[in-house]
């Protein structure tokens, strides 16, 4: 089981407890600068959403290609 920090979406804590962003939106626009490793750990996010499977796995092919910014 990863620990929060590991959590590509961890977005901080507040008194001990674990924040993370949740909506479709802020996940996208996190993932369009994620490392390999981000991207990786982000598949293995229970429930995650559709559309941020396949941005996670687009940023993923453009890393391997060598052509992400």
């Amino acid at each position: 089981m990863m620990r929060p920090e590991q959590n590509p979406f961890y977005t901080g804590s507040y008194c001990g407890q674990p924040f993370f962003s949740h909506s479709v939106e802020e996940r996208l626009e996190m993932v369009e600068t994620f490392t390999a490793l981000q991207c990786r750990r982000a598949l293995e996010v229970q429930g995650l959403q559709l559309a941020v499977v396949d941005a996670v796995s687009a940023r993923l092919a453009e890393l391997a290609e060598g052509v992400a910014q």
